[in-house]
């Protein structure tokens, strides 16, 4: 029993380490792919092309590669082949200056890359199972990595050149990938019963699909994804707009990142206390106030406060999904699940979110924007409200249905 737990507990450090520079790795990419692409003189209209594919290529590879990764009960295996091919192809980045080859190799990455956050919260899920963590405790390390990333690249631009940044993601990459490979790949419960690959029969998605509380909850959040897609795409535009400039978009970024820390410290107390579901609302009716906050700002101050609200909304709505999905989905499909749900609020909401926002902008002005992503937000957190209230209803129908029929 000893052994056991000093296994478990090696574990657990191990994972808070991955996570750091998981998501310190995604500190030093994400945030600049739009300064990279406007670096290499590339219009804002083509910019806007570019991450709708990046958006198509999580819409199918979030997917697939959970499918595989529950297919060969492996995540550690199909991370490690992501995450390689995903920093093999981004260190080409810098000796690049064809756009048309921008335009294959951006989406091309974001095929390989997309799928690693969703695959590394399931898998830091069910490795910690035993060990009376929470998932908080870990992807806490993951916001910590992200916004020191963020400060450290965007310095080094001001102070070296913009392809430095290219350097600093290959390093903390490889450091990533061989902590990935060193971890041991501790089995879930269900795999021990089950040890054998999946066939494609028996990796059935529309078991998911099927349930009522997981669709339901997957096209809200999509429809949240959507309205936020005004502030992941969107928010250095207001900030120039009501006097900013790109430093203190830098520091919107950090206290975003940061402001997640002490909410996902305390995550598996929030847990516990409530349900998942009630974690969720929370997030839903926080981001209907940042957006609402976004709309009357007349400086960059408030837009920044906006911004450390980022802990009660998305940090909040991370903690309970993760835990929700895991609830919902069956013992055979719970990286599947994860890779789906994430694929089609990230993926399907970028497609059209960045598409209408940008428009809607031209168009309305983006004050206005917020002020009807707001609206539409608080309508998402009425819904979702009811939907819980329906599922029950659904779910007990169906099981007297099921009893008159036995």
């Amino acid at each position: 029993m000893s052994n056991n737990i000093k296994i478990l507990r090696n574990i657990a450090g191990n994972f808070k380490i991955l996570h750091l520079f998981s998501w310190a790795a995604v500190g030093a990419y994400n945030p600049f792919i739009v300064v990279y692409l406007m670096n290499n003189n590339i219009s804002t209209s083509r910019i806007g092309v570019i991450l709708m594919f990046n958006s198509i290529a999580t819409l199918v590879g979030q997917p697939l590669w959970g499918m595989i990764s529950d297919k060969i009960r492996s995540i550690k295996k199909v991370y490690l082949l992501c995450h390689s091919l995903a920093t093999a192809l981004i260190v080409l980045l810098p000796f690049v200056t064809n756009q048309y080859i921008i335009f294959i190799l951006l989406p091309l990455i974001q095929f390989f890359y997309c799928s690693m956050s969703p695959l590394l919260d399931s898998w830091t899920i069910h490795s910690i199972k035993n060990s009376g963590k929470s998932y908080g405790s870990f992807r806490l390390w993951g916001s910590l990595g992200f916004s020191i990333l963020v400060v450290i690249n965007g310095k080094l631009i001001t102070i070296s050149f913009f392809n430095i940044i290219f350097l600093v993601y290959a390093i903390i990459s490889l450091i990533n990938l061989i902590m990935c490979a060193a971890l041991f790949e501790y089995k879930r419960d269900d795999e021990n019963v089950q040890a054998k690959p999946l066939t494609l029969r028996e990796l059935n998605i529309g078991r998911l699909l099927r349930n009522f509380h997981y669709t339901a909850f997957v096209i809200l959040s999509s429809i949240t994804f959507m309205t936020m897609t005004s502030v992941y795409s969107f928010l250095a535009t207001l900030i120039k707009q009501v006097g900013g400039d790109d430093n203190l978009y830098g520091i919107a970024n950090a206290v975003s990142a940061f402001s997640e820390v002490p909410i996902l410290l305390i995550s598996s107390m929030l847990v516990r206390k409530f349900k998942p579901q009630y974690l969720i609302l929370t997030g839903m009716f926080v981001y209907s106030i940042r957006l609402f906050l976004y709309s009357i700002a007349s400086g960059p101050e408030i837009a920044i406060f906006s911004q450390s609200l980022n802990g009660l909304s998305y940090g909040m709505f991370l903690a309970g999904s993760i835990y929700y999905i895991d609830s919902l989905a069956p013992a055979e499909l719970k990286a599947t699940a994860q890779t789906v749900a994430t694929a089609i609020y990230a993926g399907l909401s970028g497609i059209i979110g960045n598409v209408a926002v940008g428009n809607m902008i031209s168009r309305f002005g983006i004050l206005q924007v917020y002020r009807s992503g707001s609206i539409i937000q608080f309508c998402v957190f009425i819904v979702f409200l009811v939907s819980l209230y329906l599922g029950k209803r659904i779910t007990s129908t169906g099981k007297t249905v099921e009893a008159g029929i036995n």
